[in-house]
Order: structure tokens, then sequence, then C-alpha cells
């Protein structure tokens, strides 16, 4: 029997019940490396593989490919030039040493637009270590037809056990990290393979194209200390977004802690369920101590309907600072108040909601949806906004919202809340939106009387 590199991971659904947050057990992992004696043996070095210097791709498949417990890739003064490549490997330790650059290949190697510079495809029990590395995709390179928001720094398809730290990932052509599920064969739901067990710690995700990192699916993801700034492009344009794309996708026990995001164009952090079911399984989401700085809005919680059309669970923001965004701090959309609670927990809001003047492009249709009006969400630190969606069902009853101990320092003489909708045909009707928000004048703001 193979023995992990996360044995604290599985007990993560138990520290659900834990105040402080998800993951308790996991603290484990947090100090050094893990010492695991089978990973030491059978150990190759990239830089003398044959055939480096005639095709770098073709050698560094090969390495990762070899079956070895440790490809160590080191620092040969120049960037690795490589068409995309495939990690299907099970216990094995990857090293990037400090100043190692991976690039993409200028050519017709991405020329699809699915094409990531790396993927880990139902790969168990692997490790990537990359302190002082980067990846880089320069956009300049890949061909304008079809157009693509799909060219990832690194895809992490069906993998269990897995841990990245330490890498810088710049300037893809779509996501620095992407998470999805993967298939077997055929069609969902008999023969999908969820990825799990995923521990993302101390990147930086740099100008990349659609997001700092996408969660499409996932169960048991832990993304800690990290940096996620400049994202632009095309949108969400996140620091990170949880964003499924069918009712299959599932959410379970996602934690992000520690992290900054930093001037993305979109928002900070942000959470969209539009796709998710009530027979969908119930989404866990936690956000703990991350900061915003800056950008567009701060944290979102949208597209979670109603009745048969929205999921269970709870998405909740722990400890969270957001301050100097052009628009409010908090937005929250489309949220019907008998499906998943959202929760904002001693938040605080700083000098957000900037912007007095409107872009031509509202929230909505920079998030790919069609409204019937063009009236934008309100200008205030905390938004409640109901849109017309041409491609989910309507929400009559808008709410499920709850505030602890939040805070908001604002400099301008307006409310602390604005409440919106994009429908002209009725008014917007809230139920459960309950607590209190204290403002740095000494005012409190009851919610429940919104």
């Amino acid at each position: 029997m193979k023995t992990s590199l996360f044995p604290a991971i599985v007990s993560c659904v138990a520290a659900l019940a834990v105040p402080s947050g998800l993951f308790a057990a996991e603290e484990t992992l947090t100090s050094g490396s893990p010492k695991q004696p089978h990973l030491l043996p059978d150990e190759v070095n990239l830089g003398s593989w044959p055939g480096l210097e005639s095709d770098t791709t073709k050698a560094m498949q090969e390495a990762f490919d070899s079956g070895a417990k440790r490809v160590i890739v080191p620092n040969i003064g120049k960037p690795y030039l490589v068409d995309p490549i495939v990690v299907r490997s099970s216990d094995q330790e990857i090293i990037f040493e400090p100043g190692v650059e991976v690039r993409a290949k200028p050519g017709k190697g991405y020329a699809s637009k699915w094409a990531c510079l790396f993927t880990l495809h139902r790969a168990r029990n692997v490790i990537i270590r990359g302190k002082g590395a980067t990846f880089v995709m320069d956009r300049r390179h890949f061909p304008r037809e079809p157009k693509s928001e799909w060219r990832h720094g690194l895809s992490i398809i069906g993998c269990h056990d897995l841990l990245v730290e330490g890498l810088t990932i710049r300037g893809t052509g779509g996501d620095g990290i992407y998470i999805h599920y993967a298939l077997k064969k055929g069609e969902p739901p008999e023969e999908i393979v969820q990825s799990k067990g995923i521990i993302i710690r101390d990147v930086k995700c740099i100008a990349n194209y659609r997001q700092g990192i996408s969660i499409i699916s996932g169960e048991d993801i832990l993304i800690e200390k990290s940096i996620f700034a400049d994202t632009r492009g095309t949108p969400p344009a996140a620091g990170i977004d949880l964003e499924p794309n069918d009712k299959h996708c599932v959410l379970k026990n996602i934690v992000v802690r520690d992290c900054v995001a930093r001037g993305n164009q979109g928002s900070g952090f942000m959470v969209y369920l539009g796709h998710l079911l009530r027979h969908s399984e119930p989404v866990s989401i936690e956000f703990q101590r991350c900061v915003v700085e800056g950008g567009g809005w701060g944290l979102i919680a949208s597209a979670i309907g109603e009745g048969e059309e929205g999921v269970t669970g709870s998405v909740r923001f722990l400890d969270c600072e957001v301050k100097d965004t052009e628009k409010g701090g908090i937005y929250v959309y489309d949220k019907a108040a008998d499906s998943a609670e959202v929760i904002f927990e001693n938040c605080r809001l700083e000098n957000v909601a900037r912007d007095e003047i409107r872009s031509a492009a509202t929230p909505d249709e920079a998030l790919g949806a069609s409204v019937a009006t063009r009236l934008p969400p309100p200008q205030a630190p905390i938004v409640f906004y109901l849109r017309q969606r041409a491609n989910l069902p309507r929400i009559n009853v808008f709410g499920g919202v709850r505030f602890i101990g939040c805070e908001v320092a604002d400099r301008e003489d307006r409310p602390v809340v604005g409440i919106g909708t994009a429908l002209t045909e009725r008014p917007m009707v809230l139920k459960a939106v309950a607590g209190e928000i204290r403002t740095a004048k000494g005012t409190i703001v009851d919610t429940s009387n919104l």
C-alpha cells in the first residue's frame, strides 16, 4: 500500500466543525519539506538528460515520464523553451531550482486554444517545488485565431494529493493555475475523477489573462500565502475565481487563507455558482485573512439560484480586508434567499467604491451576462444587485446573507449598502439578510432593516 504525502488532508472534513476554519489538521504540513524516504532514491537531473539542447520539450517530457521519484530541473542560465508538457506521474517530486525559467516556446506548439504550458493529468502523490522559479507564457506569440482564454500556465486535471509551492506563473493566455475534474471516458457523472487533496502554497500568479487561479471543481483544496496580481485581459479577470462549469462540479472543503489579491481588473476573490443545482453537492468555501488591494471589485459572491436551481452549503469570508478598490468592497448579486448562505465575518472595507464615473460596461456585461437594461449596480461599499439573467432562471427573493462584526471606513457621505436591480418590471425583494455593520464614524447599520 502506497504512503500518501498528504495524510492530514483526509481529516479536513472533520475540521469543518472547528470555528477557526477548515484544514486545522493540515497544519502538520506547514513547516519545512516533508521528509519522505521513498522519494529520495532514483533521482534524475534534467541538466544531464540526453538531447536537452536539441529538443528541450522532448527531454523534459522524458524526464518526467521516467518514473524517477525525484526530478531536478536545474538553472542552466537560460530559459527552457518548451511546447506543452503533460505530467501523469505518481509518487514523484519535481524541483525547479531558483532562477529557472520555463517559457512557452514560440511556434505551432500553442496553436490549439486549449494548449497549456504545464498540465498535471490524473497525477497522484506529486510535489512540485519552485521557489525562485518562473513559468512564463508570452501572449504575443499565440495565434490570434481561434480566440482563447484557456492557455493556462499550470492546469491541474483530476489529480489527487498534490503540493505546488514557490512557483511564479506569469503572463499566461488564460489562468495562472486551473483546477478541474477529469473524465475517464464517456460522459459525466459516472466517469468523473475529481481533483482532491490539492495544496497551493507561496505561489505568485502575475499578469495573467483571465484569472490568477480558477477552481472549476475540486475537494479538499487549500490555497495559502500566495499573491494574485494584475490579472487583466478577459473577464472575469479575478485574483481567484471559484466557478463551476456544470452541475456535476463540486466545491467541497475549499480554503483560501493568508492570500493577497492586488490590482486585478475584475475582482480580488470571487465565487460564482450559477451552474450548481439543489441536488449538486453542497458547497463549503472559506476565505480566511485574505486582503484585496486596489483593482475593480473586492469580494464577490454571486449567481446562487433559487429553489431547485440553487445549491446549498456555505460561503464564508472571515477576517478579510478590502481597500482602495474602484468598485464596491463587497458585491453580492443574483443570490437567492433559500440557497447557500453567504457570511462575512470580521471583514473590513476601507476607501472602496472610489470610481464615481461608470465605465461603458457594467459588471454584468464584464462577466459575460446579458442584461435587460443598462442600469448599473449602485456605487457603494457594499452592493446587493439583481440582474435580468438571460442564461439562468430568475431569482424572486434575494437574500441569505449574514454580516458578523464587519466594519466600513468610507470617505464618502453615502449609504453603506447600495441596493439595485436591472429589472424594471418588479421591485427587488429581500429576505434573510441579517447582521450589523459598524462604520468608522461609530454608526451601526442593521442589515435586517434594509
